[in-house]
């Protein structure tokens, strides 16, 4: 990062010894200038930032620092491994932001959904459910809602 981490979160539903399969274990990270990554703990050339294309196209070309084209600081992130080759597994909610963002960490991108908060609001906190199919977002206004990833 080119800033301090604001979040760092293990990348694994069992930490194992050694790491998980095949050895491998990462980390999801978050930073002040608005980053995601995804980095190995053992081997540098497998860190990766994931891609923020998708926002960066919706902004406007004419915002003089790169960094306003991304989304807001993160706030809190929620992952699982249970499902990542089939649909999107990381979900992260960010400062002011109506909805919570899904990524696929497969692909390391965006994935083409969001999760609003219902009713709209700001959200502060999501998880995801043990299995894998399920998010769940809270907002500022004390609601929760379950979505089918």
């Amino acid at each position: 990062h080119a800033l301090p981490p604001s979040c760092v979160r293990f990348y694994d539903d069992e930490l194992h010894v050694g790491g998980g399969p095949g050895g491998q274990a990462q980390l999801l990270s978050a930073g002040a200038d608005r980053t995601l990554r995804l980095q190995s703990i053992w081997s540098a050339q497998q860190d990766c930032e994931l891609s923020q294309k998708r926002e960066a196209a919706k902004r406007s070309m004419h915002e003089v620092e790169p960094r306003a084209r991304l989304l807001p600081p993160l706030l809190q992130m929620a992952s699982s491994q249970r499902r990542e080759r089939e649909w999107a597994n990381l979900i992260t909610c960010h400062a002011g932001s109506p909805a919570a963002i899904c990524w696929d960490t497969t692909a390391k991108r965006l994935a083409p959904h969001t999760l609003p908060a219902r009713p709209a609001a700001a959200v502060t906190a999501v998880a995801i459910s043990a299995c894998g199919n399920f998010g769940f977002v809270g907002s500022e206004l004390g609601a929760i809602d379950k979505y089918n990833l």
